[in-house]
């Protein structure tokens, strides 16, 4: 009898989880699948005021023919622009943990014709980016994100403090 009714407490729950999860995703998926530019979204409009990113580019050097790691890339807000700057001489590895972002960070890129854009799905530890290849790493608002940041800098970024 309490066996039957934990059963039943563990359906309802997961039907409860699965319904919010089909709403949640129902709701978020018009803005990652409108076919808009990808500069005029809303989101983007307001972060790339605060952080404009042809200035902050500008800023850290980022030229043509640059070989650029790109670590949390996201839904790929930077990563269009990184690909504009360096062109097609360039290379970008656009890094994250979430595969769905990076899915979208592809389709960004075919839109706007970026064939020097390559996703790579790292963990969190480990970006995953080619060693001794790049010529700068770019991280825009993402350590206050990462669940590990100490090792991740540790993986390749940071030169050990004696």
């Amino acid at each position: 009898m309490v066996i039957n009714r934990i059963g039943r407490t563990v359906k309802r729950v997961i039907t409860k989880l699965t319904s919010f999860f089909v709403i949640f995703m129902a709701s978020i998926s018009p803005v990652f699948s409108q076919e808009e530019d990808v500069l005029t979204r809303p989101v983007e409009v307001r972060l790339n005021k605060r952080q404009p990113p042809g200035k902050v580019l500008e800023i850290i050097g980022v030229k043509p023919g640059m070989v650029i790691g790109e670590v949390g890339a996201g839904y790929g807000r930077y990563t269009v622009h990184i690909a504009s700057r360096v062109g097609p001489s360039g290379r970008i590895y656009a890094n994250d943990i979430d595969q769905w972002a990076l899915r979208f960070v592809k389709k960004r890129c075919r839109k706007h014709g970026f064939k020097h854009v390559e996703t790579i799905l790292g963990d969190t530890t480990n970006p995953k980016l080619p060693t001794n290849a790049l010529d700068m790493v770019i991280m825009v608002n993402v350590v206050h994100c990462m669940e590990k940041p100490v090792e991740m800098f540790g993986c390749r970024f940071a030169t050990p403090v004696a």
